[in-house]
């Protein structure tokens, strides 16, 4: 045996990342050395992040190159929390600078603007404990949570149906509103990566198809919404 590995044979051959993940990963960095990230540009990136992460899921699955894939696969996740961070803060100062330079608004208008931020931060509540709930079960991977995977998803529909009825359409120029909308769209992003990454775990015990359906759900509506 320690001749033939001497030699070279079977010797593991190195982890090829999919080109689709290496291009990914090199437009995250662009867009990270901008200025002003674009909220467009980023859930695009979200969108192809998808697909990159279920080719990684498979190389995971194959076990070979398990490792490494799954390494790719977080450290395309950290960069594009990175970039949504950035594009978060921009928008936080924004907001600032325009409180600050708003000295013509009137009191009324001020505090209806912050009733209205606040009715949408309590909307954005709700959704993330809908978030928390199924996540855990997508990372634990209980048996007895599956009675909560449906409440759970229907939850968050909820809450973001009425988010984009009553406030990103409406409010959208809003920097804060559009801060909680570029974050509920991350948020989803997240349950899609999470469940791609712990597929293999959830199939072996028997939650992988209900879990599924609700992702699914999740992801028209956030498609749906990033689009509006």
């Amino acid at each position: 045996m320690g001749i033939v590995r001497k030699l070279g044979f079977g010797k593991k051959e190195p982890f090829r990342a999919p080109p689709e993940a290496t291009v990914l990963r090199m437009k995250i960095e662009a867009e990270s050395r901008e200025n002003f990230p674009h909220l467009a540009r980023y859930k695009e990136l979200v969108r192809e992040a998808g697909q990159v992460y279920r080719l990684l899921d498979t190389a995971i699955a194959q076990k070979k190159y398990a490792e490494e894939a799954a390494k790719l696969s977080e450290d395309i996740r950290k960069k594009l929390d990175g970039l949504a961070d950035r594009i978060r803060k921009n928008a936080r100062d924004a907001a600032a600078a325009e409180a600050g330079g708003s000295s013509g608004d009137t009191k009324m208008d001020i505090l209806a603007q912050k009733s209205i931020r606040d009715s949408a931060k309590t909307l954005f509540t709700d959704f993330l404990e809908g978030h928390d709930q199924l996540s855990s079960c997508i990372h634990e991977a209980r048996p007895g949570c599956v009675g909560s995977v449906d409440a759970s998803s229907s939850s968050m529909i909820r809450a973001m149906t009425a988010l984009n009825e009553d406030y990103f359409k409406k409010h959208g120029s809003d920097s804060e509103i559009a801060g909680l909308k570029l974050l509920l769209l991350t948020k989803v992003a997240d349950i899609d990566r999470s469940y791609q990454m712990n597929r293999t775990r959830l199939r072996d015990k028997a939650l992988d198809a209900v879990i599924e359906r609700q992702v699914e759900r999740l992801q028209i509506v956030s498609r749906g919404l990033a689009k509006s």
